[in-house]
């Protein structure tokens, strides 16, 4: 499993996401690519909601880059449920389902869930990326975005080759 810790309104992020779409489609089978929103305040928990409600509606594939071009280039702040309806309807989606889902028990859930998982990697920026719940990437560290992704290889590769070998050792 890949983490990619992100956060819509980060300009790097909206630069990395096409890169990280077209490393996904060249993945095995046996390795996802699981997002995790960001929060350090507020206003990234409105659009950690966002992110989650468009997962439950089914329509993250379609709203994922909608919500970075409004952040990043149309610079909306997308501050509260009505902007976030409102951009998704734009989009096609029902404003009352998407606010049933913005509000529902579930996706406060993921949100806090998201939000202990990046506490537990000491996320410290983004974007940044977990494999395998234990190498965390970052991209000053790892000399660039695209470098992020040839560390993440390597460690896939790592993981699954520990794997087999525990594998036939049983």
């Amino acid at each position: 499993e890949v983490t990619e810790f992100f956060w819509y309104g980060c300009g790097h992020c909206y630069n990395f996401e096409p890169q990280l779409s077209q490393w996904k489609k060249g993945l095995e089978d046996d390795v996802v690519v699981v997002g995790s929103p960001a929060m350090w305040n507020g206003l990234m928990e409105v659009h950690a909601r966002a992110y989650y409600a468009a997962e439950a509606l089914g329509v993250l594939d379609k709203m994922h880059m909608p919500l970075f071009q409004a952040l990043n280039v149309d610079r909306k702040r997308l501050a509260s449920e009505d902007e976030l309806a409102d951009l998704f309807a734009a989009n096609g989606v029902d404003r009352d389902a998407f606010s049933k889902a913005f509000n529902s028990f579930g996706v406060g859930s993921q949100v806090r869930q998201a939000n202990a998982r990046a506490r537990a990697a000491r996320i410290s920026g983004t974007p940044e990326l977990m494999v395998a719940g234990k190498y965390r990437i970052s991209t000053r560290k790892a000399g660039g975005q695209a470098e992020m992704l040839k560390l993440a290889e390597f460690l896939i590769e790592k993981e699954r080759a520990a794997r087999e070998a525990t594998a036939s050792a049983s």
